[in-house]
């Protein structure tokens, strides 16, 4: 398909621009501009606090979804994105609105720790606390403990499938599903030959490029990483059998999207139900994109696959 008119515009504006040429601070400072709180989307509430995680407080979101729905409620644990770097429960905000109401759960977002100050695995740690707190405190936050899912976007969704491994081999909550949306789930550097087409063919004139990858990779990380370490790279590991069915959404225009599906197609090798819809006519980080109708139905996606028992 086509890229979008509304996208082609932003790649326009975009295409002289490399998130990889900017510092940290630059990348915090684009990533958290806020939107007026009339512009977003209501909900039934929203709470911020903080629970203890090992190495100090993690700020959350809570959101309340509009319909009042089942109670008590499932649960999805969200991690935003912003390549392990930049990127806050204040970037998500709107997509944390609308997909609570789109699946009638109750949603927590998380401020893990970011890169480079606090490399990995640091952020994936604060992301498995909350995930442990929140099935702990599952009475009084209303929810079933019997459907807690964790889902997260680009190096959100990393986290989000490291964590549904996590939780397989550390005894922890048992998930109901995880829902990865254009997630990083391998290794890339500058100059390697990637398996994966997209990486070549989007990775150059678009939002996200190979440069940017190889950029927050290398932030990401203290030195060279263990290739093999599943909770790094979950595409690695050499077992996903025993984890929870997926939704993976990835996009037509972008460097990750053969990685994402090729995530999906391992983890049904291993007998997990995968469901994989790719996003038409858009670029990486196409959540934002709410008025695109490919998108209204990606989000629309993320509500039926939530809430099917």
């Amino acid at each position: 398909m086509p890229m979008h008119p509304e996208v082609e515009k932003i790649r326009e504006l975009t295409k002289d621009f490399q998130l990889s040429d900017l510092s940290v601070e630059q990348l915090r400072t684009i990533s958290n501009v806020p939107i007026s709180p009339e512009l977003q989307p209501a909900v039934g509430s929203v709470e911020d606090r903080h629970i203890p995680g090992s190495e100090g407080d993690i700020q959350i979101r809570i959101y309340t979804p509009l319909s009042a729905g089942r109670r008590p409620y499932p649960l999805l644990v969200y991690f935003h994105g912003g390549g392990w770097v930049s990127g806050n429960i204040n970037t998500c905000d709107t997509q944390c609105r609308l997909i609570a109401n789109q699946s009638e759960h109750l949603l927590i977002s998380v401020d893990y720790r970011l890169a480079p100050e606090n490399p990995y695995p640091a952020g994936l740690e604060d992301c498995y606390a909350v995930i442990r707190w929140a099935s702990e405190h599952s009475d009084v936050l209303n929810v079933d403990r019997s459907r807690i899912s964790v889902g997260g976007e680009s190096a959100g969704g990393n986290l989000a499938a490291a964590v549904a491994l996590m939780c397989r081999d550390l005894n922890g909550p048992r998930l109901s599903k995880q829902l990865l949306i254009v997630p990083a789930v391998d290794y890339y550097e500058l100059g390697m030959e990637s398996p994966y087409p997209s990486i070549d063919l989007h990775g150059t004139d678009n939002m996200l490029t190979k440069r940017d990858l190889d950029y927050y990779l290398k932030l990401y990380f203290t030195g060279k990483p263990d290739l093999n370490d599943p909770y790094a790279f979950p595409i690695r590991s050499d077992n996903l059998a025993g984890l929870p069915p997926a939704l993976i959404l990835t996009a037509e225009y972008d460097l990750l999207s053969d990685e994402g599906e090729a995530y999906g197609k391992k983890l049904r090798s291993f007998g997990i139900p995968v469901q994989i819809e790719r996003a038409e006519g858009v670029l990486h980080a196409f959540l934002f994109m709410t008025e695109i109708d490919s998108v209204k139905e990606m989000y629309r996606q993320i509500g039926r696959f939530l809430l099917e028992e």
